[in-house]
Protein backbone atom coordinates (compact mmCIF):
# COMPACT_ATOMS: atom_id res chain seq x y z
CA UNK A 1 0.00 0.00 0.00
CA UNK A 2 1.27 3.51 -0.83
CA UNK A 3 0.15 6.95 0.17
CA UNK A 4 -1.41 7.31 -3.27
CA UNK A 5 -4.02 4.78 -2.14
CA UNK A 6 -5.48 7.50 0.07
CA UNK A 7 -5.80 10.13 -2.66
CA UNK A 8 -8.96 10.76 -4.66
CA UNK A 9 -8.71 9.26 -8.15
CA UNK A 10 -8.32 12.62 -9.93
CA UNK A 11 -5.35 13.62 -7.73
CA UNK A 12 -3.61 10.30 -8.44
CA UNK A 13 -4.10 10.79 -12.18
CA UNK A 14 -2.83 14.38 -12.11
CA UNK A 15 0.19 13.43 -10.00
CA UNK A 16 1.10 10.56 -12.35
CA UNK A 17 0.75 12.80 -15.40
CA UNK A 18 2.98 15.42 -13.79
CA UNK A 19 5.52 12.72 -12.87
CA UNK A 20 5.56 11.45 -16.44
CA UNK A 21 6.11 14.98 -17.77
CA UNK A 22 8.97 15.69 -15.35
CA UNK A 23 10.58 12.31 -16.04
CA UNK A 24 10.46 12.76 -19.80
CA UNK A 25 11.89 16.29 -19.55
CA UNK A 26 14.82 15.09 -17.46
CA UNK A 27 15.53 12.07 -19.62
CA UNK A 28 15.35 14.07 -22.85
CA UNK A 29 13.99 11.17 -24.92
CA UNK A 30 10.52 9.93 -25.79
CA UNK A 31 10.78 6.74 -23.72
CA UNK A 32 7.42 6.22 -22.04
CA UNK A 33 6.97 6.19 -18.28
CA UNK A 34 4.11 3.87 -17.46
CA UNK A 35 2.54 2.06 -14.55
CA UNK A 36 4.76 -0.95 -15.18
CA UNK A 37 7.96 0.96 -14.47
CA UNK A 38 6.73 3.73 -12.14
CA UNK A 39 7.54 3.20 -8.47
CA UNK A 40 6.75 5.12 -5.30
CA UNK A 41 9.39 5.72 -2.67
CA UNK A 42 8.50 7.07 0.76
CA UNK A 43 10.94 8.55 3.22
CA UNK A 44 10.87 5.76 5.78
CA UNK A 45 11.54 7.23 9.21
CA UNK A 46 10.49 6.28 12.70
CA UNK A 47 8.44 9.50 12.83
CA UNK A 48 4.90 9.90 11.55
CA UNK A 49 5.97 12.92 9.48
CA UNK A 50 9.19 14.00 7.80
CA UNK A 51 8.77 17.32 9.61
CA UNK A 52 6.22 18.85 11.96
CA UNK A 53 6.24 22.17 13.77
CA UNK A 54 4.97 25.72 13.74
CA UNK A 55 5.34 28.35 11.04
CA UNK A 56 7.04 30.73 13.45
CA UNK A 57 9.39 32.86 11.38
CA UNK A 58 7.34 35.98 10.91
CA UNK A 59 7.75 37.68 7.54
CA UNK A 60 5.35 40.47 8.47
CA UNK A 61 1.60 40.85 8.85
CA UNK A 62 1.09 37.60 10.79
CA UNK A 63 2.67 35.30 8.21
CA UNK A 64 5.03 32.50 9.19
CA UNK A 65 7.23 30.28 7.04
CA UNK A 66 9.62 27.35 6.98
CA UNK A 67 12.02 26.32 4.21
CA UNK A 68 13.53 22.92 3.38
CA UNK A 69 15.80 21.10 0.96
CA UNK A 70 14.49 17.74 -0.20
CA UNK A 71 17.30 15.59 -1.56
CA UNK A 72 16.70 12.50 -3.70
CA UNK A 73 19.73 10.23 -4.19
CA UNK A 74 19.70 7.38 -6.70
CA UNK A 75 22.00 4.38 -6.44
CA UNK A 76 22.18 3.98 -10.21
CA UNK A 77 20.84 6.89 -12.29
CA UNK A 78 23.08 9.88 -13.01
CA UNK A 79 19.92 12.02 -13.08
CA UNK A 80 17.17 10.37 -11.00
CA UNK A 81 13.94 10.15 -12.99
CA UNK A 82 11.68 11.03 -10.09
CA UNK A 83 9.58 13.87 -8.76
CA UNK A 84 8.41 14.88 -5.32
CA UNK A 85 4.91 14.62 -3.89
CA UNK A 86 4.24 16.41 -0.60
CA UNK A 87 1.39 15.35 1.67
CA UNK A 88 0.66 18.30 3.93
CA UNK A 89 -1.09 18.11 7.33
CA UNK A 90 -2.33 20.70 9.83
CA UNK A 91 -3.38 20.60 13.47
CA UNK A 92 -4.98 22.89 16.01
CA UNK A 93 -3.51 21.12 19.05
CA UNK A 94 -0.33 19.42 17.76
CA UNK A 95 -1.79 15.96 18.54
CA UNK A 96 -4.63 15.40 16.07
CA UNK A 97 -3.57 15.98 12.46
CA UNK A 98 -5.70 16.32 9.34
CA UNK A 99 -4.54 16.20 5.75
CA UNK A 100 -4.46 19.65 4.19
CA UNK A 101 -6.18 20.02 0.83
CA UNK A 102 -4.47 22.41 -1.56
CA UNK A 103 -4.79 23.22 -5.22
CA UNK A 104 -2.92 21.16 -7.80
CA UNK A 105 0.31 22.58 -9.18
CA UNK A 106 3.72 23.61 -8.00
CA UNK A 107 2.75 27.16 -7.05
CA UNK A 108 -0.25 27.07 -4.76
CA UNK A 109 -2.62 29.85 -3.73
CA UNK A 110 -4.47 30.36 -0.46
CA UNK A 111 -7.49 28.06 -0.45
CA UNK A 112 -9.61 29.53 2.32
CA UNK A 113 -9.07 26.49 4.56
CA UNK A 114 -8.07 27.48 8.09
CA UNK A 115 -5.15 27.60 8.66
CA UNK A 116 -4.29 28.81 5.19
CA UNK A 117 -1.06 27.26 3.97
CA UNK A 118 0.86 27.90 0.75
CA UNK A 119 3.36 25.39 -0.57
CA UNK A 120 6.09 26.27 -3.08
CA UNK A 121 8.07 23.33 -4.45
CA UNK A 122 10.71 23.78 -7.12
CA UNK A 123 13.63 21.70 -8.41
CA UNK A 124 17.06 23.24 -7.84
CA UNK A 125 19.53 22.89 -10.67
CA UNK A 126 23.07 24.16 -10.79
CA UNK A 127 26.64 23.52 -9.79
CA UNK A 128 25.78 22.54 -6.21
CA UNK A 129 23.79 19.50 -7.40
CA UNK A 130 25.97 16.39 -7.67
CA UNK A 131 25.58 13.36 -9.91
CA UNK A 132 22.86 10.86 -8.94
CA UNK A 133 21.17 13.56 -6.86
CA UNK A 134 18.12 15.76 -7.36
CA UNK A 135 17.44 18.61 -4.95
CA UNK A 136 14.12 20.36 -4.45
CA UNK A 137 13.41 23.53 -2.50
CA UNK A 138 10.21 23.50 -0.42
CA UNK A 139 8.72 26.60 1.23
CA UNK A 140 5.68 26.49 3.47
CA UNK A 141 3.90 29.77 4.19
CA UNK A 142 0.83 30.31 6.34
CA UNK A 143 -0.57 31.99 9.36
CA UNK A 144 2.08 32.64 11.98
CA UNK A 145 2.29 29.81 14.57
CA UNK A 146 0.11 27.48 12.48
CA UNK A 147 0.92 23.83 13.23
CA UNK A 148 2.00 22.12 10.02
CA UNK A 149 3.49 18.73 9.12
CA UNK A 150 4.40 16.99 5.87
CA UNK A 151 5.46 13.64 4.46
CA UNK A 152 7.53 13.27 1.28
CA UNK A 153 6.94 10.69 -1.44
CA UNK A 154 8.92 10.34 -4.68
CA UNK A 155 7.10 8.88 -7.71
CA UNK A 156 9.41 7.91 -10.54
CA UNK A 157 11.32 5.15 -12.27
CA UNK A 158 14.46 5.07 -10.08
CA UNK A 159 14.90 3.80 -6.56
CA UNK A 160 15.94 6.77 -4.42
CA UNK A 161 16.83 7.66 -0.87
CA UNK A 162 14.93 10.72 0.39
CA UNK A 163 16.41 13.29 2.75
CA UNK A 164 14.72 16.36 4.27
CA UNK A 165 16.81 19.24 5.62
CA UNK A 166 15.24 22.24 7.34
CA UNK A 167 16.99 25.50 6.54
CA UNK A 168 17.87 27.68 9.49
CA UNK A 169 16.92 31.34 9.62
Amino acid sequence: MTRFDFLPENRVRETLLESRRVSSERKGSPQRVSGSNLAYHVNETANTFDWSGRLEKATGSGTGYEKFYITLVSETAVVPLVGVAITLFYSTDGVTWQEYTYQRGQQEAFTGVNPQIVRFLEPLQGTDVVEKTSVYFLSLYGQENARVAFKVQAPGVDVVTIGVTRLSA
